[in-house]
């Protein structure tokens, strides 16, 4: 659509036209017309002047209000009503804002959707809205056929015809008109539905202190459309008369090209949200020199980062902003300066236009300034409401009739914010008061746990607390207290089992059977009490014991040690019963054997706890001096029975070739661990290749809808939600490792062995703390069972994810300085042993998998190091090994000598990258490749280079100190540290007095021939990326850690 050769001729045709209306000075608009009459001032008031420029086209402002005013006239002969929901997907471009003008033109609201969301989210938005009809552009032209669809055509105009429009004011809706519909995010999964009306985007758009942009100005417009920050990107940029610029969000992968993007298309406003700043300010320090505004909120600002911008290439004006989706995009902002960066935390001290604030103690009183209260926000700002929520929106809507204390003059919005205000007037956010808690390091939203615990249909009612005695320094626990819905067959291990497979194990809670819940006065579950009676039923039962028990026996006294740390159970601990069976957690067995170590002084292994260990056989082991339960015993060597188990498969590999995947009429993969870290990475780039047709992923859920939001929820935790990822490709299904027919069925398993082109394998169950058999089957048996559907159906590659963890401490224990890719792997055997139950079970897995090659099953395998954050973005697992080190070592200040131990780094978007080259290779077909630096290239004391770079990173020194007084002063951290949970794997002793991070001391190199030979070609891959500076603050500021 090239429209320039008309912009010198419609300057002529509107001359006249223009110069017969008089416009109202400035304070004196004319408000009646709504949004739509700031875009017809403009275009009366310079006609020429760019409304949006995008793919190096440009529509102007005479332009965007014909398209607007036509596009109207075609919904308003649909019969649209008064601010009724029109529904908008578009991709990347004119077509959205234009779309937007004319449904606001029509008198109705926009409803603005992702094309990346799922068919189940846009479906779920648009009945939620009562949405009928949708405005959508050709790419998105068949995804809504429920729907009333009307495509968006932009033709060239004609100057007549802009002439023509321009004679013809917009409709009159005046500034309560309802014109958006925006979606908060939603933890549990539905997101609430929030009304904006054109006042408070007027309200906001006014402020000329805090919204410095004039006509000159260009803003980058690159949110998702449903959330708030869209609106400013587009309505307040109109209403201020400036250019929108939209951006792919696909450039969001890569935040350096991002950075040139933004200078190459002259952006002068940026809203940046405080997780994306860090990164680009990084890869680009001097970004933001020569903008007119950089805006930034959503989390806690990064201050090293705006340090860094402010000093290197600062903007005009940078802006800390706070405010919910419920009050229109910002509320409080504070102009940062490089002074401010100085400290640890930013203040808010600047209102929004007409804002105003109030901060109310939990008995509706304002609180005097120093202390903390909830703050409350009203003003024109503030949204009417949700959408079906009434009950939600009469709790967080209010106005001095619920809270006598408000002011009268408006209406507040109960933001469950705790803020408080300085002498001075700064505001400081600090907190919630509502259900989101902080649980051994783990942020946990209650209403979440809430939600997944109805979703079972095995309750009526629940309420989940955070449960934490006065005297117990070992950290808080998770209750839930149900309702059961047949309280004769109910038991809380079918709770708990059917939550193991929707959720993470963090958020698996005791269970705590209730026959009703007790309400407040408000008539709202009353948790205080709940947690109250609770927890003096667990302090009558220890009591109890006390009395009837000799304390002095070991067995009393391990008894009360159990009960204190399963506040869940609610029974006497017989002699008999299991720590697991009694519903203990590995966060709860990390504090049991915390706890005994103290109470008992031995030294205690958490095997004991995994392999099912009674009370009374725990009590025996500690009368005994702890001492025969070593590395050595028979539960340690268990993976060697497993040794040769794929002769006991009795597979066959299948006749024929296998198809290279990515040929015509294949492209139809099967995968699993799409929920993993790696495999959320592979899963997102499959689905942009145009090659690829369908990914089936394998995914442990209950059925295949619950899969398919465990897939999507892992891609939006990762970021990976973009425009060019085509979702419509993805379909989940419900299914079991450990099942020989992968819990598929035995139809649907041979059905997709004949369907599938190739596997890509990646699942695995990862525990550092548990033994070879909580491994076993996921790991080996699922490994097991992926073959097995290799040989069904019809020929068909595997490509399997490994580890460098087969090798096994072998530097330390067999004494070699060199293993190769192609060395056999029964010369790690030994070594192996010596290592946890993960390494075991994928040291069985791969001699399977090798044997199976042997069969001539076309197999590769991939054995990365330690697989890191994303080289680009930065976006890595913060809940891996090498993140919770960095984040204590950070706290304590310190970290450990660690000689001649390296990591062998390797990004997840290389190994991805390098899997999927691979994999359309055929020399690749029986080769197994270390994924890790070149020979010559392996750091020798890797280790120590890192943590001498987190000490940069960090800007605090840091001290290096032996292994055992590092542990020791580990050990002196709170419960909410996050190696907390790992403590026993660090400190148990299972070779010559070494730990099994110590073991990796003296690691030899890593045989890497296979795969410099086959990538020695590929210009993006035979250089590999090794950690640095960059990568690490990347990745660091990803976690919020700097």
């Amino acid at each position: 659509m090239d429209l320039s050769n008309h912009i010198s001729l419609l300057d002529t045709k509107v001359a006249a036209l223009t110069s017969q209306i008089s416009l109202p000075p400035d304070g004196e608009l004319d408000d009646s017309l709504g949004l739509a009459g700031a875009v017809y001032r403009r275009a009366q008031e310079s006609p020429s002047a760019p409304a949006i420029e995008f793919d190096g086209q440009v529509i102007s402002y005479a332009q965007l209000h014909c398209h607007a005013a036509l596009l109207a006239k075609e919904l308003t002969r649909k019969g649209v009503g008064r601010e009724e929901a029109i529904g908008i997907m578009t991709g990347t471009g004119f077509e959205q804002i234009v779309a937007q003008a004319a449904v606001v033109y029509a008198g109705c609201t926009c409803c603005a959707l992702d094309p990346t969301l799922p068919f189940a989210q846009l479906q779920y938005r648009l009945n939620n809205a009562g949405a009928q009809i949708c405005l959508v552009d050709q790419e998105n032209s068949n995804r809504l056929k429920e729907f009333k669809v009307i495509p968006i055509t932009l033709e060239a105009l004609t100057p007549t015809q802009v002439t023509a429009e321009l004679a013809v004011p917009p409709r009159a809706m005046g500034i309560e008109h309802r014109t958006h519909l925006m979606h908060t995010s939603g933890s549990t999964g539905k997101p609430k539905t929030v009304q904006i009306q054109a006042k408070a985007l007027l309200h906001l758009a006014r402020d000329d202190r805090n919204v410095p942009i004039g006509y000159e100005d260009r803003t980058a417009q690159m949110a998702m459309v449903s959330f708030d920050i869209s609106l400013f990107e587009i309505w307040v940029t109109l209403l201020r008369g400036a250019t929108i610029v939209p951006i792919s969000r696909t450039l969001l992968s890569d935040v350096a090209r991002l950075a040139r993007t933004w200078r190459e298309l002259r952006v002068t406003v940026m809203l940046v949200p405080a997780s994306l700043l860090p990164m680009v300010v990084f890869a680009m320090p001097t970004v933001f020199s020569g903008m007119q505004v950089v805006y930034s909120g959503g989390e806690m600002p990064n201050l090293p980062a705006m340090k860094m911008a402010l000093e290197q290439g600062p903007p005009n004006h940078l802006f800390n902003c706070y405010g919910p989706t419920e009050c229109c995009i910002f509320s409080l902002v504070h102009e940062v300066t490089l002074e401010d960066t100085k400290s640890s935390v930013c203040p808010l001290t600047r209102l929004i236009s007409d804002t105003r604030i109030e901060i109310l103690d939990s008995s509706g009183q304002p609180v005097p300034d120093g202390q903390s209260g909830e703050l409350f926000i009203g003003g024109d700002g503030v949204s009417p409401g949700y959408v079906n929520l009434a009950d939600k929106t009469a709790e967080r809507f209010v106005t001095t009739r619920q809270y006598p204390a408000l002011p009268e003059s408006c209406n507040f919005y109960a933001t469950g914010d705790l803020v408080r205000r300085t002498e001075t007037g700064e505001i400081y956010v600090h907190g919630r008061i509502d259900n989101q808690v902080k649980i051994r390091g783990y942020r946990v939203e209650l209403e979440g746990v809430e939600a997944a615990i109805m979703d079972t249909g095995l309750v009526t009612a629940t309420a989940a607390c955070k449960v934490q005695r006065e005297d117990d320094d070992l950290g808080a626990v998770l209750v839930a207290f149900v309702i059961p819905k047949d309280p004769n067959t109910f038991t809380p291990d079918q709770l708990t089992d059917a939550l193991k497979v929707q959720v993470a194990e963090y958020l698996v809670p005791q269970v705590e059977v209730c026959t009703e819940m007790p309400l407040n006065g408000h008539t709202k579950i009353d948790r205080e009490r709940l947690v109250r009676e609770f927890l003096e039923a667990a302090t009558k039962r220890q009591l109890e014991m006390a009395g009837t028990q000799d304390a002095s026996t070991t067995i009393s006294r391990l008894r009360k040690i159990w009960h204190s740390v399963l506040p869940g159970c609610s029974r006497h601990i017989e002699d008999g019963d299991t720590f697991h069976a009694l519903g203990g957690t590995s966060l709860q067995a990390a504090m049991l054997l915390i706890r005994m170590k103290r109470e008992f002084s031995v030294e205690l292994t958490a095997v004991m706890v995994y392999e099912q260990f009674t009370l009374a056989q725990m009590a025996r082991y500690v009368d005994e001096g702890g001492a025969k339960y070593t590395i050595h015993a028979a539960h340690n060597r268990a993976y060697r029975q497993d040794a040769d188990i794929y002769r006991s498969l009795a597979l066959q590999p299948l006749s024929g070739q296998p198809p290279q995947w990515d040929a015509p009429f294949e492209g139809r993969i099967f995968m699993t661990g799409a929920t993993g870290f790696v495999g959320a990475f592979l899963l997102q780039t499959l689905l942009t290749l145009p090659e690829v047709k369908t990914v089936v992923c394998l995914v442990r859920a209950k059925d295949d809808e619950q899969a398919r939001n465990r897939v999507m929820k892992v891609q939006t935790q990762y970021s990976l939600c973009q425009s060019s990822v085509d979702y419509s490709k993805l379909v989940a299904v419900a299914g079991d490792l450990g099942s020989p027919t992968l819990g598929l069925g035995a139809e649907l398993f041979h059905q997709l062995g004949h369907w599938a082109s190739c596997i890509f394998h990646s699942g695995a169950h990862v525990n550092y703390a548990q033994p070879y058999q909580s491994h076993r089957d996921a790991n080996v048996l699922g490994t097991a069972n992926i073959l097995r559907f290799q040989g069904t159906g019809r020929p068909k590659r595997l490509f399997y994810l490994s580890t460098l963890n087969i090798y096994g401490p072998t530097g330390l224990v067999n004494g070699y300085t060199r293993v190769g890719e192609n060395d056999p792997i029964t010369r790690f055997m030994d070594a192996v042993q010596y290592d946890n139950g993960y390494a075991q079970s994928k040291w069985v897995a791969e001699k399977m998998i090798l044997d199976a090659i042997q069969d001539n099953f076309p197999i590769s395998i991939f054995r990365p190091g330690a697989i890191f954050c994303h080289s680009k973005t930065g976006t890595g697992n913060g809940t891996d090994f090498v993140a919770r080190l960095m984040a204590s070592c950070m706290r304590l200040k310190c970290y450990p000598t660690m000689p001649q131990q390296s990591k062998n780094f390797v990004p997840v978007d290389y190994l991805v990258n390098a899997v999927l080259h691979l994999s359309r290779q055929q020399c690749s077909l029986g080769q197994a490749y270390n994924v890790v630096p070149t020979m010559h290239e392996q750091p020798e004391d890797e280790m120590r280079e890192m943590f001498h770079m987190l000490e940069k990173a960090c800007q605090t020194p840091m001290k290096e100190m032996p292994y055992d007084k590092w542990l020791e002063l580990l050990k002196t951290l709170d419960d909410n540290d996050p190696l907390r949970p790992l403590l026993p794997m660090l400190e148990e002793k299972v070779f010559e007095n070494h730990c099994r991070w110590e073991m990796y001391g003296k690691m030899p190199i890593y045989g890497t021939e296979n795969l410099t030979r086959d990538l020695r070609d590929v210009p993006d891959l035979a250089q590999f990326p090794v950690l640095d500076q960059p990568l690490l603050n990347r990745f660091l500021s990803g976690l919020n850690l700097i």
